[in-house]
Order: C-alpha cells, then structure tokens, then sequence
C-alpha cells in the first residue's frame, strides 16, 4: 500500500513483543509493524520511517521517558497492571496480564481512539482503506452482516444459530464465506470491520 503506516514494537522480551506484532498484523492489516528489542534500534529505524504509534513495554518505557515524552502521545506501554499503577493517569496503557480477548478490545478501543474511521491516516492510505471497506461490504449479504454484528457482539456459532433461527452448521458455512470475502485470519478482523462499517459500537464491546 502507498504511503503505508508503520508501527514500532519495543521491549526486550521477544515472545511477548511477537505475540504483539502478531495481533497488531491482524486487525491493522495495513500497516507495517516493525519489533525492536531496543530504543536505540527503534530511533535509527525511525531516521528512514515515521512511526505513527509506539508500543513499549513498561521497562523500555521507565529506561527512555525523556526520549519517548516529545511524543508521548504516539506511545502506548504495556505490561502488568501493578506497573500501571506506577504510571502517570495520562500514559495509554495497555494491560498485558488479562485474557487476549482483553488485550485485543483495548487494542481495538485504543485504534479507534486514534483513528476512529482511518481519519488520522494519509488520505492516499484512508482513500484506499475506505474503498477496500466497501468493496468487501459489497460482497457480502444481508445474512453475512448480520452474522458478522453479531460475532462483533461476543456471540458464539450456536448463539448465532438460535438467533436467527438456523443450524449450526449453516453458521459455520457462513463464518468460513465471511472471513474468505475479508481475507481475515481471526475474529478480530471482523469486529474491526464491524466497527468500521458502523454495525457496533466499539463502546458496547
């Protein structure tokens, strides 16, 4: 993609910073998520690359504040909540020590926050993301976005199925058509694709 985001991971511990990248690639297909085990890596990279967020774990964060506090407002930390307490209230904080479908609703509420409907990004970039929106919506059916709001809602395949009266199976049919037509790996893709169109409120995740 023309003009595409870059994003930067950095901490030391590389599982968790991979596990990161890897729901970040998710649900922000678009950008490219760049993993530095180091600030210094992360500053010299950004010499060729403007990083639009920062993600930093907590102790990266302590060892680099007066680096990173020009731009604090490009930089969510993540760690433990006992090492948020330690933070000040106006940090972006991501809580690292919950479920992954806690991790990937703060990473979905702190997104839109950001950029709610692509409208912080490049116009080239938010053009091209608005248009590949619509091109999938417009293949998709009435039943599929219907299913699709109702996924974003938490609702299982047999929760589904019971409410809008068909079998698990036709569900499940339905499932593999709607993440073939987003080109989705996880749920998570389709809930942001819900947000995006509008078919929930990410207040109400």
């Amino acid at each position: 993609m023309s003009g595409q985001p870059h994003i930067a991971i950095v901490t030391e511990d590389v599982f968790s910073g991979l596990g990161l990248k890897g729901m970040l690639e998710e649900f922000i297909s678009f950008a490219q998520i760049d993993f530095f085990q180091n600030m210094d890596s992360a500053m010299e990279a950004s010499q060729r690359n403007t990083y639009y967020h920062y993600f930093v774990s907590y102790d990266i964060w302590t060892d680099n504040t007066k680096l990173l506090a020009p731009f604090k407002r490009l930089v969510f930390v993540f760690g433990n909540k006992e090492q948020q307490k330690k933070l000040a209230p106006d940090i972006h904080f991501i809580a690292s020590d919950t479920s992954q479908e806690d991790i990937a609703k703060s990473l979905l509420h702190l997104h839109e926050m950001a950029h709610h409907h692509f409208q912080h990004y490049p116009q080239n970039v938010t053009k091209q993301l608005e248009e590949e929106d619509t091109r999938q919506k417009n293949t998709l059916s009435e039943r599929e976005i219907k299913i699709i709001t109702l996924i974003a809602k938490g609702k299982s395949s047999k929760e589904i199925a019971k409410a809008l009266h068909i079998s698990a199976s036709t569900v499940y049919t339905h499932r593999q058509h709607i993440m073939e037509k987003l080109n989705a790996h996880s749920a998570m893709k389709v809930v942001n694709f819900a947000i995006n169109q509008g078919y929930i409120d990410i207040n109400n995740l």
